[in-house]
C-alpha cells in the first residue's frame, strides 16, 4: 500500500513539474473589411505665404501666425482606431517660443534648414477642440501608444507629439472607451515661429520646410 501511494505521489509530481514548464501562445486578432483613410485640405500644404525678412527680428523669435485644418478619418463601416504623428523634419526643429507656448521638444516640429544648414525655426500642431464624429461633438481620449492603450480626456489645445508616442481617438469623457465611427473630423491649429534674422543669416528666398505623418492605428 505505502509503495503505490509512493508512485502515485511521485506520478503527481512529475506531471506538474512537467506542466510548470510549459506555457501556450494564442495568436489572436481581426481581419477586417472596414478601410479607413486619413485626409487634410489643400493635399496636406497649410501655407504661411511670404514673409518679409526686413519687417522680421533680428534678435527675437519671429511669430508666422497659425492656420486652422481639419484632419477627417473616413471609414466604410464604424470601426474604432487612432491617430498618430511623426515629424518627419525632427533634425531641423529648435525648440522655441511657438505662439504662446514655450518651446518644448516632444511638440516643436521642424521647418526645415537654410542653404547654411541653419534650423528655420518650429512649428506645433494643436488640437483646437474636440472632434465631431459622425455629426456628434465627441472628447477626444489620448494615450501613449503601446498594446494595451490608458486612455485620458484630452483638453482643448492640446499639442499633438513629434515621434508618434502619443495617439489619440475619441470616445467617451467617463468610460475612456474610444467611440467606433465612420467619420471624425479633428480641428487642428498648425502655429510657426521662425528663429531671428541673424541667426538665419539669409538674403535670399527660403522656402519653410515642414513635413509631419500622420497615421492611423486601429484599436
Amino acid at each position: 500500500m505505502k509503495k503505490v501511494l509512493l508512485a502515485t505521489l511521485l506520478s503527481a509530481c512529475a506531471i506538474n513539474a512537467f506542466a510548470a514548464n510549459t506555457v501556450d501562445l494564442q495568436v489572436a486578432g481581426v481581419l477586417t473589411d472596414s478601410a479607413c483613410t486619413p485626409s487634410l485640405p489643400n493635399g496636406g500644404k497649410v501655407d504661411f505665404g511670404k514673409n518679409a525678412l526686413s519687417s522680421m527680428s533680428a534678435t527675437a523669435v519671429n511669430q508666422l501666425g497659425y492656420r486652422d485644418v481639419n484632419l477627417t478619418l473616413t471609414c466604410d463601416a464604424a470601426t474604432a482606431l487612432a491617430f498618430t504623428a511623426t515629424d518627419a523634419h525632427n533634425d531641423s526643429a529648435v525648440v522655441q517660443l511657438v505662439g504662446s507656448k514655450a518651446g518644448a521638444a516632444d511638440s516643436d516640429f521642424g521647418l526645415g534648414k537654410t542653404a547654411g544648414n541653419v534650423k528655420l525655426g518650429a512649428y506645433t500642431i494643436m488640437l483646437q477642440s474636440n472632434p465631431t464624429v459622425d455629426d456628434v461633438v465627441t472628447p477626444a481620449l489620448y494615450s501613449a501608444a503601446g498594446s494595451t492603450p490608458s486612455w485620458s480626456v484630452a483638453g482643448s489645445n492640446s499639442f499633438v507629439h513629434t515621434n508618434g508616442n502619443i495617439i489619440y481617438t475619441p470616445g467617451n469623457s467617463t468610460t475612456k472607451v474610444p467611440t467606433a465611427f465612420k467619420k471624425a473630423v479633428f480641428p487642428l491649429r498648425i502655429t510657426a515661429s521662425a528663429q531671428d534674422t541673424t541667426t538665419l543669416a539669409i538674403t535670399d528666398d527660403t522656402n519653410l520646410d515642414g513635413l509631419a505623418t500622420f497615421s492611423i492605428i486601429y484599436l
